[in-house]
């Protein structure tokens, strides 16, 4: 099975609009999970959910979509989020957009304008993480072996990779100076290692 484009959750009290934009992201690539309601998806999300972008209706009962947007970002979570709002209350979006909102859509909303913004913001998020990930490598250069220029780019770049390719578990084999660092350095930045050290 391919790799999902990324995680993406939707926060509707409206069925029809949760289906409806499973089916158009599942289509497209992207893993999707669909709240009811923002109360519901509300500790969900900020208990150490895995995602990549939030799509939430604005007008909820009990807790609206800002308040999603709002208890997210109290809780340290920079993931985009998208509004969905009807025509009426097109003001309110926008001030959701002051308030940390990465964009809103309108009802009754197009499909691709929909996946375009989707796609727009998971691109930027993932761009964000990517430079935040290479600043904190950055921070560990006295880790780095003899700080020779060389070393240091080449081990920036395998660090890179495999966070974004495999995930948070790495398995280092051999010995020596280079491998001790690397596992040193992902260990500080919080990345499960496991060394192999065997006899060659």
């Amino acid at each position: 099975m391919d790799k999902p484009l990324a995680h993406l959750v939707v926060v509707d009290d409206e069925p029809n609009i949760c289906r409806v934009l499973r089916a158009l992201f599942e289509r497209a690539g992207y893993q999707v999970t669909t709240y009811p309601s923002a109360r519901e998806a509300l500790p969900a999300l900020t208990d150490g959910a895995d995602f990549d972008a939030v799509i939430t209706d604005l007008m909820m009962p009990e807790v609206s979509g800002l308040d999603l947007l709002k208890g997210l970002r109290e809780n340290d979570l920079d993931q985009p989020v998208l509004m969905i709002t009807a025509h009426a209350n097109v003001d309110t979006a926008v001030e959701a957009m002051k308030s940390g909102a990465f964009d809103y859509v309108s009802k009754p909303f197009d499909a691709e304008e929909v996946r375009l913004k989707v796609e727009r913001a998971v691109r930027q998020y993932s761009l964000q993480k990517e430079n935040e990930f290479l600043r904190r490598c950055f921070s560990f250069h006295p880790l780095l072996i003899g700080g020779n220029p060389l070393d240091a780019a080449s081990l920036y770049v395998l660090i890179h990779y495999l966070e974004r390719e495999w995930g948070i578990h790495y398995a280092l084999g051999g010995t020596g100076s280079i491998v001790n660092a690397f596992g040193k350095l992902l260990g500080e930045l919080g990345v499960k290692v496991h060394l192999d050290c065997g006899v060659d």
